[in-house]
């Protein structure tokens, strides 16, 4: 199998596409309210999901701290983000975050290029090479 000498970046070069959204919410869930927070939280995935521009929406526990909850949903465009942040939507965020009790971790981040497999494929054919033959 032959290799070129390009970089992994020189050959994402040209791939622009418009930035990815996402939109991701931590908020703990004491015991007490933890059913509440995931009926409350449950509510939005299906109107989400079906939002122009919405790639997914998913609803996350975390095995080691029980108590997190994660709500993340990924979008073509920040246009499309912001157009489905509707009163309803934020009173619903609002009202999970005060049941909560507890200040949540909410962060918007801008995902310029996405990478998936073939990057990890890449990684792994060129821990096989010579060391004189990899990509630098």
């Amino acid at each position: 199998m032959r290799h070129s000498k390009q970089t992994i970046a020189q050959r994402l070069v040209g791939q622009e596409e418009a930035p990815l959204i996402v939109f991701s919410l931590e908020i703990m869930a004491s015991d007490r309210v933890r059913t509440a927070l995931l009926r409350t939280l449950g509510s939005v995935i299906e109107p989400t999901r079906v939002a122009p521009g919405c790639r997914s929406v998913r609803l996350f526990t975390d095995l080691d701290k029980r108590r997190t909850l994660v709500l993340v949903e990924e979008w073509k465009t920040r246009v499309e983000f912001e157009r489905n942040l509707d009163a309803t939507k934020l009173n619903t965020i609002v009202g999970a975050i005060e049941l909560s009790g507890e200040p949540p971790v909410v962060r918007i981040d801008t995902i310029e290029r996405e990478e998936g497999v073939d990057l990890l494929a890449l990684s792994i054919v060129g821990e096989k090479m010579p060391r004189g033959q990899r990509e630098t």
